[in-house]
């Protein structure tokens, strides 16, 4: 008996050591830029976007980082969704493949998502971003680019 319960012991043992364990959430302060095309206007219309940001103050990992995306979707400057993939440069030298998706309701939008590869791949993402823009710009032109500070975690 007691040598099947150190077998079942060690295998359980075994087991446990094979399960990868997921690393703790990372949050983090993220800010950049994105820029539109076409200009993103008061009527929603199909447009593909590229950001560049940088991830501070992150607390759970590194603490900071760079942030690089694109993604396309359907929206105006004040409604929509998209979607993307985005490449994360932790300033430790890893870094993070992420697949996500927006939600954009006035100036916010929610982010959703999942980290596809490297540091924490597999986990969720979520956060949110408010857009500084011109609305003069939206209203006539289209929008070639706004600034973004929010909140992100994965």
């Amino acid at each position: 008996m007691a040598r099947r319960l150190l077998a079942l012991a060690l295998t359980a043992g075994l087991a446990l050591a094979v399960v990868p364990a997921h690393a703790a959430p990372i949050t983090c302060k993220l800010s950049g830029s994105a820029q539109f095309s076409p200009g993103a206007k008061t009527k929603a219309q199909s447009i593909s976007y590229t950001f560049a940001g940088k991830l501070a103050n992150c607390v759970g990992g590194p603490k900071s980082g760079t942030v690089s995306a694109v993604g396309a979707g359907t929206f105006s400057c004040a409604s929509g969704t998209s979607s993307g993939t985005a490449m994360i440069n932790w300033v430790t030298g890893q870094t993070s493949g992420v697949a996500f998706t927006t939600n954009q309701t006035t100036a916010v939008v929610r982010i959703g998502g999942t980290v596809t590869s490297g540091l924490n791949a597999g986990s969720k993402v979520t956060g949110a971003i408010v857009f500084v823009a011109n609305a003069v710009l939206c209203a006539t032109s289209g929008l070639p680019s706004a600034t973004f500070n929010g909140v992100v975690r994965a």
